[in-house]
């Protein structure tokens, strides 16, 4: 039988990538971090494999001027770039150490109409101890029109994603290689369920409960102490749900207490030599959705968590984002999409742009008569914000044309909605009061 690896990593006779040494390289691939490089300042963090796009300056005989953000880089260059000043080319790091930076010209622009030399894919896929197939080729081709790193660790873990997800969209690998996943199956599983809506926090915790109430157990002991685990953890809902009340409840805290219940719980059960399937699969669930948000949050901010209102149970998605080149400490500026769906109401869609104290707000639904009551009742949202201090400077309603999804927050081809900033230059962990 054909291993299915072998088209895209190279199986050589020593040295290389093979099946037997594959899980340790997939490990140290794991370290490689991925940064989007936005100003002069980021040159000392540059890594040898980096790709970036820049707008070429000036042009000297080994020598490269570029416009990094509000600076310039000046370089060196191991070749003329086949491009003129004033356009905006893509380049990968060869060499840097701090005063020194050699650059390799990708291409020009064009961008993705514009092929990668044959001899960059060549050396890439080389150092990557890959084969030189039309797939491996292709990948090293996108990795660069995204401006993703081309190193060994950054090519093999592409690889691994691209391997584990044949038929997803690359938008997908790079927000596993942008978000420092690891090369795992648990890892794709689980972001795959999220992405699709498989893995949802209202549904794992509702489980659990189910699992607790009507599971079988080897040990009759093991109900009893595990519904004692959950009575201690009130906070997290007074209807006893495990959702979010957002008239009383810290987004923040509701998390982690969450976290920390399913983490004792999955402890107990161990310490009692009780498996529990079901009840294990919802622990472990419940902790990764949590843990997901907690891997992508050096670069957004995201949850999903399911909330209670007038006694309903609905579930929500929180994203946060940050203009980019905002000040450390300068938090003035910050934008918020929430998206809700709920019974009644369908899906709802709110997009927070605050600047100071001034906030603007647009509303997105897929049902006409959802927007009507927003409509209706924009002035009692305008008293909300002032008794807190903020001024609504606009308020617009409209149908959702295409849902939001936590991909498309990560890939620059696809726009956030209007009214959202730049928002790939990393998050910032805001306090957000849901009840507002």
């Amino acid at each position: 039988m054909i291993d299915p690896m072998s088209s895209i990593m190279d199986v050589p006779s020593a040295g290389g990538v093979n099946p037997e040494n594959q899980g340790a390289n997939m490990e140290n691939a794991q370290n490689v971090q991925a940064k989007p490089l936005a100003s002069v300042k980021n040159i000392i963090e540059m890594m040898p494999g980096e790709v970036f796009s820049a707008e070429i300056l000036d042009i000297q005989p080994g020598i490269i001027s570029l416009k990094m953000g509000e600076g310039i880089l000046n370089a060196r260059s191991l070749s003329a770039p086949d491009a003129r000043i004033g356009d905006k080319a893509t380049f990968v790091v060869k060499d840097a150490s701090p005063g020194h930076i050699m650059l390799e010209f990708l291409r020009g622009p064009g961008g993705e109409n514009t092929q990668v030399s044959a001899s960059i894919v060549k050396e890439a896929l080389s150092a990557a101890n890959m084969q030189h197939t039309s797939l491996n080729s292709q990948l090293i081709e996108n990795l660069v029109t995204h401006n993703m790193p081309i190193d060994f660790s950054s090519v093999q873990r592409a690889a691994y994603f691209q391997y584990s997800m044949p038929d997803a969209p690359f938008s997908h690998i790079t927000f596993l290689l942008e978000n420092n996943f690891a090369p795992t199956e648990r890892s794709v599983q689980m972001f795959q369920g999220i992405v699709n809506g498989e893995l949802n926090l209202k549904e794992e915790a509702a489980n659990l409960l189910r699992h607790i109430e009507t599971g079988e157990f080897q040990n009759p002991s093991v109900k009893e102490g595990l519904t004692n685990i959950l009575n201690k953890y009130e906070n997290l809902s007074s209807s006893q749900s495990l959702a979010l009340d957002v008239q009383s409840g810290d987004l923040g805290r509701y998390l982690t207490e969450l976290r920390v219940m399913a983490e004792e719980m999955g402890s107990f059960m161990r310490q009692a030599g009780e498996d529990a399937p079901a009840v294990r699969q919802s622990l472990e669930n419940i902790s990764d959705i949590i843990d997901f948000a907690r891997n992508i949050g050096e670069t957004k901010m995201y949850y999903q968590f399911p909330f209670v209102i007038d006694q309903k149970e609905n579930s929500a998605e929180l994203h946060v984002f940050k203009r980019k080149g905002q000040r450390k400490g300068g938090g003035k500026n910050a934008s918020a999409l929430i998206a809700l769906d709920m019974a009644q109401l369908g899906r709802v869609e709110v997009l927070v742009n605050k600047n100071g104290r001034d906030v603007n707000v647009q509303f997105r639904s897929d049902m006409g008569r959802t927007l009507s009551v927003v409509n209706g009742n924009g002035h009692k949202l305008s008293d909300l914000l002032g008794d807190k201090g903020f001024l609504l400077t606009g308020l617009s309603v409209k149908m959702i044309e295409e849902k939001f999804d936590l991909v498309s927050a990560n890939n620059e081809k696809k726009p956030l909605p209007k009214n959202i900033p730049d928002y790939n230059a990393g998050a910032k962990r805001y306090s957000f009061d849901m009840r507002v």
